[in-house]
């Protein structure tokens, strides 16, 4: 019974894993706010909860643990040691463990799954499934660049999916750098299925899903996987240069030939009649080398920032998945005029710095160790093998994760890719060649068998419902967004409240709920019911502010809702308002809305040249802002020096000459002017 027992758990193992690989990339839910990410990250969550518990049922019923040595394993250990520790002392230990709304890759519960799935894989994995694994993984490749392709030529295939016919594209993955990773990391094994097939069709159909895997990637337009590609494909051939022979030399040539002619029928059937230098593919490659690109500077920019956070923040970083947090009080002007006022980095866009930002020195060691572990196993073994399918299977892995080795010095990893990589690993250690195996002997009573199964099974039930609340929560609040739009904002209002209730620590949630009370405020018939909604709105901006007490967009949502109570029922909250702004700043001086909302509050005051000294340090930041020359020709006009406002006005419709209520105010202050002059020539 046991033998059998474990046997089913083995398969269930296998198969559990090839769903991981096959769906993870795939799945998406349109009646999510968070349609890509969380999706995935709830799947994921729960297939990696499922595969422990069937592991700990195996090695309870087989009375012992098997342990496959490996020089992975230890890095692999310190590196959630250490993401714990950076949690517990985390600036926000509970955005830590979870991971940051719509990316989650760097949260402690991540992150402890890709090492739980990495240790599944080094001690219970089959060597005869590495080839299923990698069908899977290129089949997934094949439908997500089918997909792709269908995105550019504007054929949709789900109605709420976002349209840009002829832009970049992201299939099912959420964002272009982020299905550009994914295509780096499967183009390696779909190139080691083709060198290890030997159907001539099957052949022609891997060969033809190369191509779609390098169109769509081109299509991407995303520079660090391009970056990556290359260097996936050099490492691969460096591999395995000693072992190809003139036949596989010869189908190599052939294959690179195909993709050439694939890509510029493509592109001449695409780009019709444009020249080579508009074509965007070839702009895009020449921005590679162009230092003054508006991307290259953000992310030099954000390195630099990041130095900064190591300084204060040494040994264990801010803690895991914080930088969203952190970034605004090291922003520097230089990230602003590149990305926009109105851009934070959630991210490093390199993660090495991400690495030793939220995880400290002690997280960068793990992590760089455990990188280092990963190429010496995998070119250790390719060249003390012979047989020519694990040489393919080894190279084929660490070209993949060399893909994303370069590309993330440039990005960052994502869920999905990231699960790829620790999979991968895990294939390195237990999947090739003749691995050490340690057996650990077990023999609990039948009676702590038992409790410890009963434990298991409930353990695992209440991951798996925790796993799935933030999942529950976002579909009510997606509801409740629907109810919105169609003006029905009672159930609107029913939908997002409990939505918040189930999930609390989501900004948006926060946000839109507080929004919403602000409108309904608006329309109220009484003094009452205005006060009653309003403050409902300034208990949703407070709560906000308290789970994110680092993050300036609290404080200036929660400044602008005591704003609309001094607006709308002329409560005593100007000086709240003005504190609130004065906090956002004090952790981004650079935040323009915070200097513009402060601006206004000290206009209505009467504080004119409070409001004056507010609106020029902003247009020193941002000398461009149309808003901010109209709000500071307001607070000219409201202290009576009506030419300083013409200025300003004229200003604004230099900038942007749609702007209606300028073009009114400018109006009435020329009238005003020519009145005055006119008294003055009598």
């Amino acid at each position: 019974m046991n033998s059998r027992l474990i046997k089913i758990c083995n398969r269930v193992i296998l198969r559990g894993l090839i769903v991981l690989v096959f769906f993870l990339p795939l799945v998406i839910n349109f009646r999510l706010a968070d349609t890509f990410d969380l999706t995935k990250v709830t799947f994921f969550r729960i297939v990696v909860i499922a595969l422990g518990l069937f592991w700990l049922v195996k090695i309870l019923k087989s009375s012992e643990m098997r342990l496959t040595h490996s020089p992975l394993n230890l890095p692999a250990v310190c590196f959630v040691l250490v993401g714990l520790l950076a949690t517990i002392f985390s600036i926000n230990p509970r955005l830590s463990f979870w991971g940051l709304y719509k990316y989650y890759s760097w949260g402690f519960s991540s992150l402890i799954g890709y090492v739980l799935i990495y240790f599944v894989i080094a001690n219970n994995f089959p060597k005869e499934g590495v080839k299923k694994l990698f069908f899977f993984a290129v089949l997934a490749g094949g439908i997500i660049a089918f997909y792709g392709i269908c995105q550019y030529e504007g054929v949709e295939i789900f109605s709420r999916m976002p349209k840009d016919p002829g832009g970049r594209i992201w299939s099912t993955l959420g964002n272009p750098n982020y299905l550009g990773a994914f295509l780096i990391m499967v183009f390696p094994l779909g190139l080691g299925r083709l060198l290890l097939t030997k159907s001539r069709l099957s052949r022609l159909v891997l060969i033809g899903g190369l191509g779609s895997f390098f169109i769509c990637l081109l299509l991407t337009l995303s520079r660090a996987a391009w970056l990556g590609f290359a260097g996936s494909l050099v490492l691969f051939v460096a591999m395995l240069r000693k072992s190809l022979s003139k036949r596989l030399l010869r189908l190599s040539g052939l294959l690179l030939i195909f993709l050439l002619l694939i890509v510029s029928l493509l592109f001449s059937y695409m780009e019709k009649g444009k020249s080579l230098d508009d074509l965007k593919v070839f702009v895009r490659i020449s921005s590679i080398v162009n230092l003054a690109d508006p991307g290259i500077l953000a992310r030099v920019s954000s390195w630099e920032s990041s130095l900064q956070m190591v300084q204060k923040h040494p040994l264990l970083g801010t803690g895991l998945d914080t930088y969203y947090l952190v970034f605004p009080s090291y922003r520097k002007l230089s990230y602003l005029y590149s990305s926009g006022k109105d851009i934070t980095a959630g991210y490093a866009h390199n993660e090495f710095f991400q690495a030793v930002t939220t995880a400290g020195l002690l997280g960068l060691v793990a992590y760089l160790w455990f990188w280092f572990a990963f190429f010496y196993v995998g070119w250790k073994k390719c060249r003390s093998f012979t047989q020519w399918e694990e040489k393919i299977i080894i190279a084929s892995i660490l070209a993949s994760g060399l893909a994303l080795l370069i590309q993330n010095q440039f990005s960052f990893s994502v869920l999905t890719t990231s699960t790829y990589f620790w999979l991968f690993a895990g294939i390195l250690v237990g999947g090739t060649g003749e691995p050490k195996v340690k057996t650990f002997k077990i023999n609990p009573s039948s009676w702590l068998r038992s409790v410890l199964l009963m434990v298991g099974v409930a353990g695992s039930l209440f991951l798996m419902i925790k796993a799935i609340v933030p999942y529950r929560a976002d579909v009510i609040y997606e509801d409740g967004l629907c109810y919105l739009k169609a003006r029905n904002q009672e159930m609107a209002i029913k939908r997002i409240e409990k939505a918040v209730s189930l999930n609390p620590y989501v900004e948006r949630y926060n946000i839109e709920l507080g929004g919403i009370y602000r409108e309904i405020a608006l329309r109220g018939k009484s003094k009452e019911e205005r006060s009653y909604w309003l403050e409902r709105a300034e208990e949703s901006f407070q709560r906000n502010r308290k789970i994110y007490p680092q993050q300036p967009y609290s404080y200036l949502n929660l400044g602008t809702c005591y704003m609309w109570q001094a607006q709308i029922l002329g409560w005593e909250t100007v000086d709240k308002a003005i504190e609130s702004f004065q906090k956002a700043l004090l952790i981004d001086p650079y935040f323009i809305d915070a200097w513009h909302n402060l601006g206004r509050v000290y206009g209505w005051q009467g504080k004119f040249n409070s409001a004056i000294i507010c609106y020029k340090r902003a247009l020193m930041i941002t000398p461009g802002d149309p808003a901010l020359h109209y709000g500071l020709g307001f607070v000219y006009a409201d202290s009576g020096n009506v030419k300083e406002a013409v200025a300003e006005w004229e200003e604004t419709l230099k900038l942007n000459p749609e702007h209606e209520e300028a073009k009114r105010k400018l109006k009435l202050a020329k009238e005003i002017l020519s009145e005055e002059k006119n008294r003055s020539s009598k």
